[in-house]
């Protein structure tokens, strides 16, 4: 069953998996490295948990290769004919290097291509497409592009605006690229201020950030961020057949920039339980989007968690769920399946599942238990 015969009324159908380098346990040892599995595995690990949705990704840099091009269509198809729904990011350049921001007229005519390349691999006269087009990926992101100025942002608007009109016209959903769980928090806090007053707003970035953060908010190290989110959500709100706003959140949301050469934010004065989401972080997050763009509802295609608990992952799960069917938000929320470098204890993303080798994985406890809730 496809996005368009969705109606989110099982987890399920609200949750998706993107697979990543994992390590073969949660305790590495000194030679062990990040590895990610075959696509063949992968299509196996996907079908393990049980959620529909996926995120792959495709990039322009790559694409005039038969073979590249051949493998993701392959990858594709493959996981259409499984039930799943892609949801897929498609990117100017190979992730991972920073680079400019593409021709709004030139990246429109790629998302189309890609489009119709992948509904010309149906063999059942049923059409394909993806579940939700992501245009690029973490659009503020400066490890990811070489400029991210408001001059650079509003080319980035323009590969946006062309790109809805082409998904529009093939009844493709789409979104954005995903705002950062920094900038999300940032504007939410001056969006307490403006709304409440400052007190409002330092309580609640205390449950976000480190103390030295929330100084820094009210010294006004982070205007000049906060005022170009702002802009980028105000021109979001203008574009024509967006289907959502994409962010990304990542929980206990406190640990997420954490300095790794500091005190542990679950310790002493901070307290934060490592077993669930810091309470009403992500609440007033909805709240601020919610009335920024009330046209539009929130989903994420990258969200994880930042530890290894079981019971984190299960509360997650349930607030996620609580989200959509109380409210709307998230009907799409897709779990980053992989391990941040040894070195991110604290603020690193920790996979669901142990990369044994390129063909072989276990689930780890967090990853059965989302197994679980996905069935």
């Amino acid at each position: 069953m496809h996005i368009d015969n969705l109606t989110f009324n099982d987890t399920a159908s609200q949750f998706g998996i993107f697979i990543n380098a994992a390590y073969s346990s949660q305790s590495p040892g000194a030679t062990d490295v990040e590895t990610n599995v075959t696509d063949s595995v992968k299509l196996l690990l996907d079908s393990a948990y049980g959620a529909k949705n996926i995120r792959i990704q495709i990039n322009h840099d790559v694409w005039p290769t038969a073979a590249s091009r051949d493998k993701f269509l392959t990858m594709f198809k493959n996981l259409w004919d499984k039930g799943f729904s892609p949801a897929v990011n498609i990117l100017w350049n190979q992730p991972g290097s920073q680079y400019a921001f593409a021709d709004s007229t030139a990246y429109a005519a790629f998302v189309s291509e890609i489009l119709d390349s992948i509904d010309n691999r149906s063999n059942t006269g049923e059409h394909m497409k993806p579940g939700i087009v992501v245009v690029e990926n973490e659009e503020t992101n400066a490890s990811n592009y070489i400029n991210t100025t408001q001059a650079a942002l509003n080319k980035y608007l323009g590969m946006l605006r062309q790109a809805a009109i082409v998904c529009h016209n093939k009844s493709v959903k789409i979104t954005n690229g995903g705002i950062v769980c920094f900038l999300a928090s940032a504007l939410t806090w001056n969006w307490l201020k403006s709304t409440y007053d400052t007190s409002v707003a330092n309580t609640w970035a205390r449950k976000v950030f480190k103390q030295d953060f929330v100084d820094d908010l009210n010294a006004g190290t982070y205007t000049s961020l906060i005022n170009l989110g702002k802009y980028l959500v105000g021109k979001y709100a203008l574009v024509n057949y967006l289907s959502y706003i994409n962010i990304h959140w990542y929980e206990p949301v406190i640990a997420r920039y954490w300095p790794e050469d500091s005190t542990s934010p679950y310790d002493p004065p901070y307290n934060k339980n490592p077993d669930n989401l810091v309470a009403g972080a992500l609440d007033s997050t909805i709240q601020y989007f919610n009335t920024a763009i009330p046209s539009l509802k929130l989903i994420t295609n990258e969200t994880g968690q930042l530890g290894y608990s079981q019971s984190l992952t299960n509360n997650m799960v349930n607030k996620y769920r609580s989200f959509y069917t109380n409210g709307g938000n998230f009907p799409i929320v897709i779990w980053y399946d992989g391990d941040a470098d040894e070195s991110e204890v604290i603020s690193g993303a920790k996979a669901l599942h142990n990369t044994i080798s390129t063909t072989s994985y276990t689930l780890r406890n967090s990853g059965t238990k989302f197994e679980n809730k996905m069935n």
